[in-house]
């Protein structure tokens, strides 16, 4: 006879498992998912913006060193093939042609464009006279960014 408050004997039966979805773990492989996606996005913009504009501070220097007057390492910017075919005093000449470049007291670029390697970076010299449109060009050599190209209100630097 069994004692009126005994315990079944223990099953060597598993239990049965849950059915259904686990929805914590899906829930959280999913947004470990969508995180990774979002992330590899923004970190592909972020490059991808920072490529093109990234000759951008050269081209801002190029124009603050003609401001204040330092033509020889502005000289050192300009392409070597520019370089070839002119020496310093000629690059003074020809940018006495060109006032508003040397007269600015403001560059703003608002377009960015680069293809093949070639950066352009477009936007508006603030002159005492008004607004001036400007278009710098560069090329990167060696980690180094050379001038390739200026254009002022459409008309292009002589000899470039």
């Amino acid at each position: 006879m069994q004692a009126p408050h005994a315990f079944p004997a223990p099953s060597d039966a598993t239990p049965e498992p849950k059915s259904g979805p686990n929805w914590p773990k899906i829930l959280g492989i999913g947004c470990a998912v969508a995180f990774l996606l979002l992330g590899l996005c923004f970190g592909g913009i972020f490059m991808m913006c920072k490529s093109v504009t990234s000759g951008s501070d050269d081209a801002e220097a190029f124009l603050l060193e003609l401001r204040t007057g330092d033509h020889a390492t502005a000289y050192a910017r300009m392409s070597p093939a520019y370089r070839a075919g002119h020496d310093q005093a000629a690059f003074e000449a020809d940018l006495a042609t060109m006032p508003p470049l040397t007269q600015h007291t403001a560059v703003t670029f608002t377009q960015f464009n680069l293809n093949n390697g070639v950066h352009s970076f477009g936007g508006m010299l603030a002159t005492p006279q008004g607004p001036v449109g400007v278009r710098v060009t560069m090329v990167s050599s060696g980690g180094i960014y050379y001038v390739q190209g200026i254009e002022l209100g459409g008309q292009g630097f002589p000899g470039l």
